[in-house]
């Protein structure tokens, strides 16, 4: 594991002086301790300033050298992020799309262009459905109704892998409405009450929000809230979601031409290298059909050529659409 990718040491772990001075302010990966100073870091380190071996600074003195030591490191391009410097990957991770850098969306970013962004224009079209009939009765399971699910089935038929087992177009059997009625009711859009969905006063205030914070809105809640283990579960729930901004990251520099998944997902090996522990196989297949088959495809971003296969298992080919680069810059 890389050290200059750490940000805070385990308070839990006893260093001494040396190494609590040298562990602070490294960019740290997620999911990952720090459990001493990394040989390779530490022999640089001595490299460039061999004095500090010498026992004849100050704690002060010290500090000012490491602190120096850390910035460049932190700022340098880093060839297992893909070039990105650890403090930009750090942003892409922690805070993605908080501000312009390695991708966000377009400032001028037109409604015309977010109104082809299927999940959200599935999720705007339930919204107005509530707002014009003025309430929705649930189902006695507190699904939504058929004729409402078949009207969102028919508007926007979108991918998911077993799609070709669906018998009758309801709520549990389709993921992708389940979604936008659980976005509409955990961002307080809508309330469930005596098993009938109404648009609230918090609802009211998002209407009036322009297109481009609505999208922000639902993809802060598809990234951030919803447990990706519900496209694919293999009781664990990091695989696509973790780095998911990285990804697309990666999908905007390499996505003029066809890639392999598996391209992707060795570069979040590259970058990630716990996810090692989850196994090759289960990760590649998680993150292909979490992050490819459900949330690039929902939001439009990708064009994947699946080949023969229906499931998740075997070689696709993707390039990033359009759309892709009519919303992100």
């Amino acid at each position: 594991m890389k050290r200059h990718n750490l940000n805070v040491y385990d308070k839990t772990i006893e260093f001494n002086t040396f190494d609590v001075l040298f562990c602070q302010g490294f960019k740290k990966q997620p999911g990952t301790k720090y459990m001493g100073i990394g040989d390779d870091i530490l022999k640089d380190f001595l490299k460039q300033h061999p004095e500090a071996a010498e026992g004849n600074l100050s704690e002060d003195d010290l500090r000012i050298l490491i602190g120096n030591y850390q910035q460049r490191k932190n700022e340098s391009s880093d060839n297992d992020f893909d070039g990105l410097s650890p403090e930009q990957m750090h942003e892409l991770v922690y805070f993605p799309m908080a501000m312009p850098g390695s991708i966000s969306i377009r400032e001028n970013c037109e409604d015309e262009i977010i109104d082809q962004v299927p999940l959200y224009a599935l999720s705007s079209l339930l919204l107005n459905h509530i707002v014009s009939a003025g309430k929705i009765k649930l189902t006695p399971k507190g699904n939504l109704p058929v004729t409402v699910c078949e009207i969102l089935y028919s508007s926007n038929n979108l991918y998911f892998p077993y799609k070709v087992f669906v018998k009758k177009i309801v709520e549990d059997d389709i993921p992708y409405i389940w979604v936008i009625k659980d976005y509409l009711l955990f961002e307080g859009i809508v309330k469930k009450r005596n098993n009938i969905l109404t648009l609230t006063v918090k609802g009211e205030k998002y209407l009036l929000k322009t297109k481009k914070e609505q999208l922000k809105q639902l993809l802060f809640f598809f990234t951030q809230r919803l447990n990706w283990m519900n496209f694919f579960d293999n009781n664990e729930d990091v695989s696509g979601k973790l780095g998911w901004a990285y990804s697309l990251y990666l999908l905007k520099k390499y996505g003029s031409e066809s890639q392999s998944n598996y391209f992707y997902s060795g570069k979040l090996y590259l970058a990630f290298g716990h996810l090692n522990k989850i196994g090759n196989s289960k990760f590649d297949q998680a993150y292909q059909t979490r992050f490819f088959d459900y949330f690039c495809e929902w939001f439009g971003f990708t064009k994947i050529d699946r080949g023969k296969g229906q499931f998740s298992s075997g070689n696709y080919q993707i390039i990033k659409s359009d759309l892709f680069d009519k919303l992100f810059s």
